[in-house]
């Protein structure tokens, strides 16, 4: 497996439960979708695999290593969802520090993707100029800088122009037939089903439902990931309580 999750417990305080025994994995060339309501725990999923947050209980491998170790911090790139950027840098000397952190030279592959999303001009600027689409291009590109093997997305095309967000789909699907594997957390439905072999859905800190997109549909009487969503996650009720308040408007 790319990435093994298993028992993963969050607890904050002594009350708040954010994760209550999620278990996942990804297999190599796989995209897999994490989704669920705001709240559900799908960015704390996230920040434990990406060394973000320490969890109460569970483990995270990734390539049969454990997620602290170098390789494993090697083999993945992340976008989080945050714009989190070091302001005072240019773009370019943003991308040169990613570089060096890795260990790579990849000038080329730099320039080609800062060509790509149009950032060229802008990459010699100060990153606290940027907004936020040109922010969110920025972290994508050095996401891909070191070649990772598993990437790790979470609401990545948030705040893209409709340009930029078929660059990116476009990416997801090229590095797939290259054999790398996607983690990608969003809250667009459509984009889940276009895009994801499998999905986990996350409700309440629980995965409560996972499988194959189409046999999930299936297994759902629906060709609407909504649907499957609004059902697992139970939130269908509210759906119906949300259409009789805006029928009464």
């Amino acid at each position: 497996m790319m990435l093994e999750v298993k028992d993963l417990v969050k607890v904050y305080g002594k009350h708040v439960h954010a994760l209550k025994g999620i278990t996942m994995n990804i297999k190599p060339n796989e995209i897999f979708g994490l989704i669920g309501p705001n709240g559900s725990g799908k960015t704390t999923t996230i920040g434990i695999i990406t060394n973000l947050i320490t969890p109460t209980e569970g483990t995270v491998k990734i390539k049969g290593q454990t997620k602290a170790s170098d390789s494993a911090k090697k083999a993945f790139g992340y976008v989080p969802d945050e714009l989190l950027l070091p302001e005072t840098l240019s773009g370019v000397e943003y991308l040169e520090f990613v570089m060096k952190m890795y260990e790579v030279d990849s000038i080329k592959r730099r320039d080609e993707l800062l060509s790509l999303f149009d950032l060229n001009d802008a990459s010699n600027r100060m990153i606290k100029g940027y907004s936020h689409g040109m922010k969110k291009k920025l972290q994508i590109i050095a996401s891909l800088m070191h070649h990772p093997e598993l990437l790790i997305l979470d609401e990545p095309f948030r705040g893209l122009d409709p340009e930029a967000l078929l660059i990116v789909k476009k990416i997801i699907k090229h590095i797939k037939l290259q054999g790398v594997s996607v983690l990608l957390s969003t809250h667009d439905l459509h984009l889940a089903k276009e895009l994801c072999d499998r999905v986990g859905i996350i409700s309440k800190g629980e995965m409560v439902e996972m499988g194959c997109t189409e046999k999930l549909l299936k297994s759902y009487n629906t060709d609407n990931l909504e649907d499957v969503f609004l059902q697992a996650s139970q939130l269908l009720q509210r759906s119906f309580e949300h259409e009789k308040i805006i029928n009464d408007l």
